[in-house]
C-alpha cells in the first residue's frame, strides 16, 4: 500500500529522533562538566581550593550527577515528543524534532544561571535559594539580570549552541550504536554516574560541585507546610541533639570580655510624650553612610548618639526585622514563621508597646509585602496604618518589581504626618532602596559611573535624599523639636565581593553585618555622643522603650542600652543560605562553616574583619556554642508555637491590614 500523509512515521524517523535526543543529552552532560571546571578555576583564582575535600582519583566522579541529570532530561524529552513523532504527518516529525531540543536548552540555561549563583552562595541554584532571594519572581528577575556580564552571556550562548548542534556533530558516531544503543548509553552513564556520586561524596562538601543544578532543584522542591506532627518531631529531635550541650538555654553573656559598660541613664524616659520616626534602611552597610554618599544620614549621626559597633542578627530582611521589633532571634528553618505559628507572632512587639501607651502608629514600606512575607511581622501587632507597595502603587506612577519609588512612599508618609501632627505618633519609614540591583532615578544619581559600587552608592544616596525630605516635612509641620529620629538598617551588603558578587548572605564580613544605629534628638542630646559598646538588633526595642519611658515586655532578649550598667554580650549571627553562622564577642568574631565543620577567627574593628592566623583558646572554646545556637533558636520557637494561646489565625500571605485610602 502506498504510504500517504496519514500513515505512521517510518521507523527510521523515530530512530533518528532518539539518536538526536541522545546526542543532545551527551552534549548537555559536557556543558555541565565544563561549567564545573570553570567554577573550580574561578575558585582557584580567588585562593579557594574547591576540591580540597575530594581525593584526586575521585575527581572524575564529580561528573556523575551531571550524567544523571542529562539522562533524566533525555527521558522527559523522549516521552514528551515520541507521540508527536509517531504521528505520520511530516510536519509532526519536524515539530517533534524542534520541541525535543527545548528541554535541553532549558537545562543548559539553568546550568549557566546556577554557575553565577554558585559563585555567590557556594552551592547550586535551588528552590530554597529562590525563596530566600525573593517571594516575587519579578524581583528575582531584576537581581539576576543585574548580575549578567559578558562572560556569562558568552558561556550561555556556547552552552545553547552545544545542545542545539549536537545531533550534527555527534550524530554520525551514534548511528553506529543504533537508536537503542544510543539511548542505553545515555541511561547507563546516568545511572552509573549518579550512583557513584551518591556513594563517594555523601559526607563531602565541595562547594556544590558534587551535585547538579537540575538534581538540586528536584531535591529542593517545596514541601508541604509543617503539621503539628512535624513540629513535634522537630522538637524531639532538637531536644535530643542538645542534651549533651547544655540544653536549649541561650547563653548571651560575653566569654572574652565579661563585665559591664556604663550606659546612658540620663536619657531614660526623657523622650516620654515625644514623637518617634524610625527609619529602617534596607541593605545598608555602615561603611557606606558617609558625607559623600549619604550626607543627611551622616549628619544625623554626627549630631546625635551613634553606636559605632552595631550589628544585625542576620543578613536577611525578615529575620533581621524580627530582631528589631521583637528583641529576639528568629532562626533559619524549613518553615517560615507564618506556617509554623498559624497566627501573628505571639511575642510582644515594639509597636504594641507604643500603641498601648496611646501612640498613633504607622508603617510605610516601599516594598511589596509579599517580599519575604514582611506583612506577618505587623498584621494585628499594634499598627494602625500598614501601607506597603501593594497599597502605595498608583496607575499614574511607575513601579518596579521590588515595590514603588521611594518618593511615592515619602509622599504618603508625609501626608500621614500632617494628619497626625497633634501626636504622639510612632511612624516607620522602611525603604526598599538600595536593595540589589541598586536602582536610582537618573535625576538622583550623584555618582557618574555605572559600576556595581557606583550604582549602590547612587541607590543609597537616593534613599538619603528621601530621608532629607522627611526631615524637611517635620520642620515645616513644626514637629522637629518634639520628634526623635532613629536610623538603623536591617542588614549590610556585600557590594564588591569575590568575582563581582553583590548582595547579602554571601560573606562573613563587616560589610554584611555592621549597620548604622543612631538616635537624633536635638532637644534631648545637647552634644554628639559616640558609643563603642558592641550592640545588635536585639538591643534596639528595649532601648527605645526605655528612652520613651515605656515598660519592657517579658521575653525581650535585648539590653536597655540606657541602663546605668550594660552587660557585655556575645552577638550571634547567621548567614542561612551559605550554611554558616558565627558570633561577635567584643572585638573578636568566630565563624562556623557547617559545610565542612571549619572554624575561622577574626579581629573586629569599626571597618574590618581581619582574619586571625590561629584561634585564641577562649575563642575556639565557643565553637560548640556557635554550632548549637541555631538549633536552640528553632527549639525555642517550636515550643512557643505549640504553647501559643488562642485559636490559630491564618491571615492571607501578602494581604496586610492596610489603609486603603492611601
Amino acid at each position: 500500500m502506498e504510504r500517504g500523509t496519514d500513515t505512521p512515521a517510518p521507523r527510521s524517523a523515530l530512530q533518528e529522533l532518539a539518536r538526536s535526543l541522545a546526542a543532545r543529552a551527551l552534549a548537555l552532560s559536557g556543558v555541565f562538566v565544563l561549567l564545573k571546571v570553570g567554577l573550580v578555576r574561578w575558585y582557584a583564582a580567588r585562593g579557594v581550593d574547591a576540591l580540597a575535600g575530594v581525593a584526586p582519583h575521585r575527581v572524575p566522579a564529580l561528573a556523575g550527577a551531571d550524567l544523571l541529570a542529562a539522562a533524566a532530561v533525555f527521558v522527559v524529552a523522549l516521552a514528551a515528543v515520541l507521540p508527536l513523532a509517531a504521528w505520520g504527518r511530516r510536519g509532526g516529525q519536524r515539530l517533534a524534532g524542534a520541541l525535543g531540543a527545548a528541554p535541553f536548552a532549558a537545562a543548559a540555561l539553568v546550568g549557566c544561571v546556577s554557575f553565577k549563583v554558585n559563585q555567590a552562595y557556594g552551592r547550586p541554584l535551588s528552590f530554597g535559594l529562590l525563596a530566600l532571594a525573593s517571594s516575587g519572581v519579578g524581583a528575582l528577575r531584576d537581581s539576576v539580570l543585574a548580575s549578567v556580564d559578558a562572560l556569562l552571556l558568552a558561556v550561555t550562548a556556547a552552552a545553547l549552541l552545544a545542545v542545539l548542534l549536537a545531533p550534527r556533530v555527534l550524530g554520525p558516531a551514534l548511528r553506529r550504536l543504533g537508536a537503542v544503543g544510543a539511548g542505553a548509553l545515555v541511561l547507563g552513564l546516568g545511572a552509573a554516574g549518579g550512583g557513584a556520586a551518591q556513594l563517594l561524596f555523601r559526607n563531602v562538601y565541595a562547594f556544590g560541585l558534587k551535585t547538579n543544578p537540575l538534581v538540586e532543584l528536584a531535591r529542593s522542591l517545596p514541601r508541604r507546610p509543617a503539621s503539628a506532627h512535624d513540629v513535634l518531631r522537630e522538637l524531639e529531635a532538637s531536644e535530643r541533639r542538645l542534651e549533651g550541650h547544655g540544653g536549649a538555654a541561650l547563653d548571651l553573656s560575653s566569654h572574652l570580655a565579661p563585665g559591664h559598660e556604663p550606659g546612658h541613664p540620663e536619657l531614660r524616659g526623657k523622650a516620654a510624650g515625644y514623637n518617634l520616626l524610625l527609619v529602617v534602611l534596607e541593605s545598608t552597610a555602615a561603611r557606606y553612610v558617609d558625607a559623600q554618599t549619604a550626607p543627611t544620614l551622616a549628619g544625623l549621626g554626627a549630631e546625635g548618639l551613634r553606636y559605632e559597633h552595631h550589628f544585625t542578627t542576620a543578613p536577611f530582611t525578615l529575620t533581621a526585622q524580627y530582631s528589631l521589633y521583637y528583641s529576639a532571634y528568629l532562626p533559619f528553618a524549613d518553615f517560615d514563621g507564618r506556617t509554623l505559628y498559624g497566627r501573628p507572632p505571639p511575642s510582644a512587639s515594639l509597636l504594641e508597646s507604643f500603641k498601648a501607651a496611646g501612640y498613633d502608629t504607622a508603617l510605610f514600606c516601599s516594598a511589596f509585602f509579599y517580599f519575604a512575607d514582611l506583612g506577618w511581622l505587623f498584621e494585628h501587632k499594634g499598627v494602625d496604618t500598614l501601607a506597603g507597595g501593594e497599597q502605595l502603587q498608583r496607575p499614574e506612577h511607575p513601579v518596579h518589581s521590588w515595590g514603588v519609588q521611594e518618593s511615592q512612599t515619602v509622599e504618603a508618609l508625609s501626608a500621614w504626618l500632617a494628619e497626625h501632627r497633634g501626636g504622639p505618633f510612632f511612624a516607620i519609614y522602611n525603604p526598599i532602596t538600595p536593595h540589589h540591583p541598586y536602582h536610582a532615578p537618573l535625576a538622583a544619581r550623584r555618582f557618574a559611573g555605572y559600576g556595581v559600587e557606583d550604582n549602590y552608592r547612587n541607590a543609597l544616596s537616593y534613599t538619603d535624599q528621601q530621608v532629607a525630605q522627611l526631615l524637611e516635612v517635620l520642620r515645616r509641620l513644626e514637629l522637629e523639636r518634639r520628634t526623635v529620629v532613629v536610623v538603623v538598617s536591617d542588614h549590610g551588603e556585600t557590594v564588591l565581593g569575590p568575582g563581582g558578587a553583590a548582595g547579602h548572605g554571601l560573606d562573613f564580613s563587616d560589610a554584611e553585618f555592621r549597620t548604622p544605629f543612631l538616635v537624633w534628638a536635638p532637644e534631648l542630646l545637647r552634644q554628639p555622643q559616640r558609643e563603642a559598646l558592641f550592640t545588635n538588633h536585639l538591643d534596639v526595642a528595649p532601648t527605645l522603650a526605655s528612652l520613651f519611658g515605656l515598660p519592657q515586655p517579658a521575653g525581650w532578649q535585648g539590653r536597655d542600652l540606657l541602663a546605668p550598667q550594660v552587660e557585655r554580650r556575645t552577638l550571634y549571627l547567621g548567614l542561612g543560605a551559605s550554611n554558616r553562622s558565627g558570633l561577635i564577642d567584643n572585638g573578636y568574631a568566630l565563624e562556623h562553616n557547617a559545610n565542612d565543620g571549619s572554624l575561622h577567627g577574626y579581629t573586629v574593628t569599626a571597618d574590618l574583619f581581619t582574619p586571625l592566623d590561629s584561634l585564641p583558646e577562649a575563642l575556639a572554646a565557643q565553637g560548640p556554642a556557635v554550632q548549637d545556637f541555631e538549633a536552640r533558636l528553632k527549639l525555642r520557637h517550636l515550643r512557643a508555637a505549640l504553647q501559643a494561646d488562642g485559636p490559630p489565625q491564618s491571615p492571607s500571605r501578602g494581604e496586610p491590614r492596610a489603609a486603603d485610602q492611601l
